[in-house]
């Protein structure tokens, strides 16, 4: 399969990048909180663009606290420099560099609503609102507009 065409497949191989993750938090106005998040990478030159320079998330949301519950209203969206990576060839059950670079492009906008109810905890979110075709892995499109519904509550405590 690969052989015959030339591509060199790899599995599990260990990179190290250097890189870094930083995070900023802040309460704008009264109960509206505002967080900046993301990770940079350095990619040398046998890396090149095999990861993306920036991946960063920006989320906007209100807070209503009332005694031991919270609930928080919001929005977040990210973006994503560009970068190849790997793709993944099953019939090898390998992966190889992939030849398309991925430009730089939104990670889609959600909204979403999540609450702590006493011991139980609720999200809900619309995820991909524009459905715009972003990326976490080379060539693999995450869903067009989606909704998404997590509840968890230890039942034995």
């Amino acid at each position: 399969y690969g052989n015959a065409i030339n591509i060199d497949f790899v599995n599990a191989q260990q990179r190290n990048i250097l890189g870094g993750y930083f995070k900023v938090f802040a309460e704008t106005f009264e109960d509206i909180f505002f967080e900046l998040d993301g990770q940079v990478h350095i990619n040398d030159d046998n890396y090149e663009k095999l990861y993306p320079t920036l991946l960063a998330n920006m989320k906007v949301y209100y807070e209503l606290r009332r005694n031991l519950s919270i609930l928080r209203l919001g929005a977040e969206f990210g973006v994503i420099s560009e970068f190849n990576g790997y793709r993944y060839f099953p019939l090898k059950k390998g992966y190889y560099l992939s030849e398309y670079t991925i430009g730089t492009s939104p990670m889609g906008l959600n909204v979403f609503a999540r609450a702590k109810l006493g011991d139980a905890y609720v999200r809900i979110s619309y995820d991909n609102i524009l459905s715009s075709g972003y990326y976490y892995v080379s060539i693999y499109p995450t869903l067009t507009g989606n909704i998404r519904m997590t509840v968890s509550w230890p039942f034995f405590e």
